[in-house]
């Protein structure tokens, strides 16, 4: 069962209190053990952090919803514990390199009226909602009302604020929506970090990317080619355009249509075409013209159609010559 948490012995963690007096306040902790107790429920043996005298205990993973009504709905159980909050900045303290994490959260506007937000105060976090501004310094917090919290209004330095987040096993973390004076917002956005899988050929360290940081993705392609070609990066050589420059031709011009420039590894295929001859057509050099599907089909085919191509230039040298002459009375 332990496997379906993302969270094991040793890991930081916050556990949700239903204990009247702290109902619905979060506090940090830290996981020692865990069980199955005789009643076949999970428990994590829970160390707090900002409690240091506080003894102990066994805390069940899942327990009974105060809020709902009804036993055997999906809501009837809320889960008591879930991974250590992500670290969060407001917009204008975002850092060029984020930390290694799978979610950071992005507060973009200073405090307003209507904010979802959790109020360090007493060694925990009490989520509540932000129903006036007070100064530049203090605002006032409500609380739910029992038996979800404790209810009633408070004072609160905006430093002991962060943005209120709700995890799920099904979904991780998100943003509540936020209501106020007939408008919705969320108090704060999620980036998520995306783990590549690491390269076999490189090395093993994890890596991990977001839109934050995009990375060298030129290096990046020039890596995946070497690797793909099977072949040294020193052989494929410098690039080189799949076809001859431009002579304002029809059959140059096909042929940029028809062949997008672009860089082959060594020994992975070769593409031919050559300039018309003195006299030969756009549609005539089409059909002289070797594609990549036509070498492959055999080097015996390919060397007659080149034996062909060249006893046609030689012929129409000859003539050329001949008419050369006879022009001249030689």
């Amino acid at each position: 069962m332990d496997l379906l948490l993302p969270y094991k012995i040793g890991d930081h963690a916050e556990s949700k209190s239903s204990v009247i007096g702290f109902r619905g306040a979060w506090f940090r902790c830290k996981v020692l053990n865990m069980r199955v107790n005789d009643l076949g429920y999970l428990e994590y043996y829970l160390k707090y952090i900002d409690y240091d005298e506080e003894e102990m205990e066994w805390v069940g993973v899942f327990q009974k919803n105060p809020a709902s009504s009804n036993q055997n709905s999906g809501e009837s159980t809320e889960i008591m514990i879930r991974p250590s909050f992500p670290q969060w900045y407001y917009g204008h303290e975002v850092p060029e390199q984020l930390p290694v994490s799978d979610v950071t959260a992005i507060v973009d506007e200073t405090w307003k009226v209507g904010d979802l937000v959790d109020w360090f105060k007493q060694g925990c976090f009490w989520s509540g909602k932000i129903t006036k501004l007070l100064n530049k310094d203090m605002i006032k917090i409500e609380l739910p009302a029992p038996p979800i919290g404790e209810g009633r209004c408070y004072s609160a330095k905006r430093k002991d604020l962060r943005p209120t987040l709700e995890w799920s096993l099904a979904k991780g973390w998100t943003v509540p929506l936020a209501q106020a004076k007939g408008k919705s917002w969320h108090t704060a956005r999620l980036l998520q970090h995306y783990r590549s899988e690491p390269d076999k050929s490189t090395s093993g360290d994890e890596t991990s990317s977001d839109d934050e940081d995009g990375g060298d993705e030129n290096g990046d392609v020039q890596q995946s080619v070497s690797r793909a070609s099977n072949v040294p990066q020193e052989a494929s050589g410098p690039m080189v355009p799949a076809s001859p420059p431009a002579t304002n031709s029809a059959s140059s011009q096909n042929a940029r249509k028809d062949v997008a420039p672009r860089s082959q590894p060594a020994g992975a295929g070769i593409s031919v075409r050559q300039e018309p001859g003195v006299g030969t057509t756009a549609e005539q050099e089409q059909g002289s013209s070797l594609s990549e599907g036509e070498v492959d089909d055999g080097a015996d085919e390919y060397l007659e159609k080149l034996d062909t191509i060249e006893a046609r230039i030689k012929y129409f040298l000859e003539r050329t010559h001949l008419a050369s002459k006879d022009a001249s009375g030689k």
